[in-house]
């Protein structure tokens, strides 16, 4: 399979590598579409550099398939189409203020460790969210995000007819 591949230096490079079984509590997503983030364009800049563990895989807003499934998995069915919320909070002995997203050991799937930009992608099924079966691919790899966006509304508390701006991405 085809995976592109940070390698420092402003430089990407697109490799073949294997296909990998699923490892227990895994599930192996057979990508549709990888966004590009303001992250991965820090990335790509070198601004990064001491985080991500060069050479990378890197993309976290994504869009795909279920292809396998790991020992220990229920909940999930080959076939489904799928996107996931890039955290990964295992570390975490307790979240801070009771938020599972906000941690000190909070680990970025994508940045801290292997991300979607390949063609087949083995990720922790908790951080799956099923989509629907009519669900456009292209438009669920922006569903990330999308939700990122939504939670900024929720904590700036907006109400109907108030007026806000959006600056920068």
């Amino acid at each position: 399979m085809k995976a592109t591949v940070y390698k420092g230096d402003k430089t990407f490079s697109v490799i073949e590598k294997e296909i990998e079984a699923p490892q227990a509590g895994e599930v192996r997503i057979k990508v549709a579409y990888c966004g590009v983030c303001g992250t991965d364009v820090h990335i790509y800049h070198g601004m990064m550099d001491q985080r991500v563990s060069i050479p990378q895989i890197i993309g976290h807003e994504m869009s795909g398939v279920i292809d396998a499934i790991g020992e220990g998995v229920t909940g999930f069915s080959v076939g489904e189409k799928v996107t996931v919320r890039p955290l990964d909070n295992r570390l975490q002995a307790e979240s801070d203020k009771g938020f599972g997203h906000i941690a000190k050991k909070l680990k970025f799937i994508g940045i801290d460790s292997p991300g979607a930009m390949q063609q087949y992608w083995n990720v922790q099924a908790f951080t799956l969210h099923k989509l629907n079966e009519e669900t456009d691919l292209k438009l669920a790899a922006l569903v990330e995000p999308l939700s990122v966006a939504c939670h900024d509304v929720r904590r700036g508390r907006l109400v109907k007819g108030e007026t806000a701006v959006v600056l920068g991405g």
